[in-house]
């Protein structure tokens, strides 16, 4: 039952990479929906080696094997595309479009680390401490995703080194608060921390805290990035979707032009 509620939490966000990847030409994220692809087929492996081999998990894993093979090779052949949207919206600049690239990968990294934290409190509290101060776990993961929005908006597409001191500032929190979970946990409950379900939380744990490292290692890069033209392109993406409902156009008819504004 917590395998199966995992393994559904991680492809809705590994479905959402994919789509979210191609839609903005992310290349960060495209690879992280292949990446994981191949994540869930492991997963779904080990626990076919597990459990009982009943002719539907045979089934399942044949599936599953066939689903990350067609996305290997649609993801090279979405890759392969890649380039005309970052053209439209930035031009051909080449400092314009390496700041873009990094902003792509700075907010590629932060919804990664979202999902590492959603997951990887989830397996603490469900496969180590068993539901203990579920509370405080779930005021982290909401917490995170809080920082991470407005971080996002307000921090990077506006250009605010306040709102990234603040960033700075709670950017240690969840790694502290897993290492102290991990170590809780092999003190408090030695017999439960050597159990086989232990790896996996180590292994999600240690994926996100390197991933919170990286980001902020990337973050001081974003920060240098400002000034260089991308707070015009993004108050002109802005500026674009406010003024769509007043665009003005012309309706032809046999009889007369009627001008009105398209709604």
């Amino acid at each position: 039952m917590k395998r199966g509620f995992l393994f559904i939490i991680m492809s809705i966000f590994i479905g959402y990479f994919g789509v979210d990847g191609i839609l903005f030409e992310n290349t960060l994220e495209l690879f992280s929906f292949v990446g994981g692809s191949i994540l869930l087929l492991l997963f779904a492996f080990a626990g076919f080696l597990i459990e009982d081999r009943h002719p539907v998990f045979y089934i399942r894993l044949s599936f599953i094997i066939l689903f990350a093979l067609a996305n290997i090779v649609l993801a090279i052949l979405v890759y392969n595309s890649f380039g005309w949207r970052v053209f439209k919206r930035i031009g051909s600049d080449k400092k314009l479009v390496n700041a873009y690239k990094v902003y792509q990968t700075f907010v590629s990294l932060l919804k990664m680390d979202i999902f590492l934290t959603l997951v990887g409190v989830l397996m603490l509290g469900m496969f180590l401490l068993r539901g203990a101060n579920i509370i405080v776990d779930v005021a982290l993961v909401v917490a995170s995703i809080i920082w991470a929005v407005i971080t996002t908006v307000y921090g990077v597409r506006r250009e605010n080194f306040r709102v990234m001191l603040g960033f700075f500032a709670f950017a240690p929190v969840e790694p502290i608060y897993i290492i102290v979970k991990y170590i809780v946990a092999s003190v408090t409950q030695p017999d439960r921390f050597a159990s086989d379900e232990v790896p996996p939380v180590i292994v999600f744990g240690t994926f996100a805290l390197i991933c919170r490292v990286v980001l902020v290692i990337l973050s001081c890069f974003v920060i240098r990035n400002f000034g260089k033209g991308l707070l015009e392109v993004f108050h002109k993406e802005s500026t674009n979707k406010m003024d769509y409902d007043a665009i003005p156009v012309y309706v032809q008819d046999d009889e007369y032009a009627a001008y009105e504004t398209l709604m």
